[in-house]
This record gives C-alpha cells, structure tokens and sequence, in this order.
C-alpha cells in the first residue's frame, strides 16, 4: 500500500511517501504551491515534479496553502487528479496538517506567524477551528507582513517629520537602497510585493533592544497573535497550558519569548509555547493512517528515525 503526504507552503513544498508498515520510500522537495495564486496548470506542475515516476497511490492527502476556499480547493483537486490516481484523495489547508503534526490529534492550540497568520485548533471530538488568516489586505495581525507595513509607515513618518528619526530608519533605507521620502514611496507602490514588506520584519527584531519604535511594533504583532489564540481557544471550547507555534517569526528567541509573555497575559495563566516536535508534512501522513483506520502511535515512533522530518 501507498500513502502519499504532502504539504504545499507558500515557499516549498514536501512530498513524502510511505507503505503500509510506516517506512518511508521516497522523499522530495519542490517549489512553493499557493494554490491561491498559482493556475491550475502551475500546481499540476509542481506536484508533478515531485512524483516522478509515481503516478498511482491508495491515499494521498495534501495541505496546500490557500486551499481554505472553496474555488481555490476545487481547482487544486482538479490539477492534482490530472497528474496523480488516488483511491482517496484529500485536500486541506496547509495550516490544518501543520495543526496534526503538532497536536498529533490530541485537542490543542497553533499559532502560525509568517508573512501571514493564523490560529488553529482541534478539540477533543476532532473538529477544528480557525481565527485569522483572512489576507494581508483584511486581516494577517502579527505576522511578518504586519510588522513590515508597519516599519514602512513609521519610516514614512519619519521622513515626513511627523516622527522623530531613529536607527530603524537608518537601517531600512539602507536595506532598501532609497535616501528620501519620494523614493519611498515611488519603491511601495510600484514594486513591493507583499514578500517584500514581510522581509522588513527582521529589522524591527534585530532592533528591538535597541530601537523604541521597534519594540512597540514586535510588543503589538505578539500581543496580537495572543488575541489570536485566544479567539480560537474559545472558538474550539479548550483549555492548554501548552501552544504550539510555527512559522518564521518564531525562529527568533525573542519574538518567542514576548508572545509567550502576552499568552500568559491574555489566557491570565502560565503558558508554554513551544514549536512542534515534526514537520508539517508529517500531519498530512498522520491524517492518512487515521483515514486508514491505523494505530497512530507505531507511525509516530517510526517517523522520530527520520531526522528530515523533524523542527530542527
């Protein structure tokens, strides 16, 4: 028997094939697969530069980004079932099989901080819930877009004189090679992409001990991301002393450490926050063996000797 998990972010994708006794046969990178932005043609693409040879599976299941509405589901299931037979084929959001490798089906609580997020949760029936993750244009509190935008007004203030300058501003006019205001502006709106702005993130967190304008917006973007959990915590009608978290904001200790603080604040508890012990890939096989109707606890303990698929 086949089984094929996949998780299709906004920057790789990871494809990982596995038989009936949870050994791992072949394992891939690929290219970013936002099923949002990308035609059908361009995911039918992707995925099948990651299988190969491979053209046949019993279950395959797949988180891709974007995949939360329906339109973009419908033309993912359809480009992935030009170039792949399933017996079952299943089709989530990415941020649903990153909540299974955290939580490992048991009820909890994910926050996802990248250039969006997003909170998820499972609670102890197996239903799942969601709090943000609506676009950087209606939603995405927190996340590295957020935080960028934000660096990008303040600086704008600053060269405005509606704020006093300070090292941010010397530090993201040089990272984004412009001196003056209309260079700025004429660079926002002609060439930054959403990726773009979500880069300047780094700034505010290299800066934060340093810079008041910067720790006022990392202190926001955490206490943001709190009110997120928060959100879905009741949403989903669970209680954790532990949340797990994901995405690149949190690879800094310090972005970590100050949404841990605003959790304990907002859930006016102790808190741990701490990043999954497997990668999102691996909540798209757990799913499978589930759908299976297996013993997830023999896969668990064969996926722990495959060093790829674990947090680094």
């Amino acid at each position: 028997m086949l089984i094929l998990g996949i998780d299709g972010g906004g920057t790789k994708t990871e494809a990982v094939l596995l038989d009936e006794k949870a050994r791992i046969l072949n394992y891939r990178r690929g290219e970013a697969c936002n099923v949002a932005t990308l035609s059908e043609d361009a995911i039918a693409k992707v995925i099948c530069s990651l299988l190969k040879d491979l053209s046949k599976v019993d279950i395959a299941v797949l988180g891709l980004a974007g995949a939360g509405r329906k339109k973009h589901l419908e033309k993912a299931t359809r480009a992935v079932s030009r170039v792949l037979e399933a017996k079952q084929l299943i089709i989530m959001p990415d941020a649903e099989i990153a909540l299974y490798s955290s939580t490992l089906f048991k009820p909890g609580i994910l926050i996802i901080a990248g250039t969006g997020s997003i909170a998820y949760a499972l609670d102890s029936s197996g239903n799942t819930y969601r709090c943000g993750g609506l676009g950087y244009l209606l939603d995405d509190e927190g996340s590295g877009y957020w935080i960028g935008l934000r660096v990008l007004q303040t600086v704008a203030k600053m060269l405005d004189s509606r704020e006093k300058p300070s090292l941010l501003l010397e530090k993201t006019l040089e990272f984004l090679n412009v001196s003056t205001l209309d260079e700025l502006v004429e660079l926002t709106y002609s060439r930054l992409t959403v990726s773009d702005i979500a880069s300047l993130a780094k700034i505010a967190l290299e800066l934060f001990e340093e810079d008041v304008y910067c720790r006022r917006i990392i202190g926001e973007a955490c206490r943001e991301l709190a009110q997120l959990a928060k959100c879905v915590a009741i949403k989903a009608g669970i209680s954790s002393s532990t949340i797990f978290c994901q995405g690149g904001l949190f690879d800094s200790s310090t972005f970590t450490k100050l949404t841990e603080l605003m959790l304990r604040k907002v859930f006016k508890k102790k808190i741990e926050l701490k990043k999954p012990l497997f990668k999102p890939v691996v909540g798209a096989l757990l799913f499978a063996w589930k759908k299976l109707g297996w013993d997830l606890d023999s896969l668990l303990v064969s996926l722990k000797n495959y060093s790829f698929l674990l947090n680094e």
